[in-house]
């Protein structure tokens, strides 16, 4: 599952709720998403640095994607199957 598809769901869905306006939709399309590894937040060197990372991310955008969380693939795809068989993700 490509992170723009899902991304691109998640604005339809706002604005279609009344959550966001055009121009969020725009400046959030525009924005470059936080990426942030969670082996950085097991290295007690980098923690520090991580936690920083997701708090500008929850400022800026209030959401970020995750890297090495330690979730096999399989299961993530699993769990997206059964988002579409209940009709949970309609639009991806």
């Amino acid at each position: 599952m490509k992170i723009k598809t899902v991304i691109t769901s998640l604005l339809f869905a706002a604005t279609s709720l009344g959550f966001a306006d055009d121009a969020q939709v725009i400046r959030l399309e525009e924005s470059t998403i936080p990426t942030l590894d969670m082996n950085e937040y097991y290295n007690f060197l980098t923690k520090s640095d991580f936690l920083n990372k997701l708090a500008r991310a929850l400022q800026k955008l209030e959401f970020f994607a995750i890297t090495n969380t330690g979730v096999a693939s399989k299961t993530l795809d699993q769990s997206y199957d059964a988002t579409k068989t209940y009709g949970l993700m309609n639009s991806i």
